[in-house]
């Protein structure tokens, strides 16, 4: 158990800063409402990308790039 919770600790250090969000699997029905929370959050809240990570920007994105 110790072991689990050092290696919970090392990857949270890690790699905690690319999580918005943590799911602790201890109750099956905490972890479903949980995860209803965080999908409705998904769908009602705006979501952020850097637009280089959206592929091939449309000329229209360039055009507003270059005015400001």
């Amino acid at each position: 158990m110790r072991a689990i919770i050092e290696e919970a600790r090392v990857m949270d250090l890690q790699y905690g800063h690319l999580f918005d969000d943590v799911i602790v699997n201890s109750s099956l029905d905490q972890c479903v409402v949980q995860l209803s929370m965080l999908c409705d959050k998904l769908r009602t809240e705006p979501q952020w990308v850097p637009v280089q990570w959206l592929g091939k920007q449309p000329s229209s994105l360039l055009a507003n790039q270059n005015q400001d």
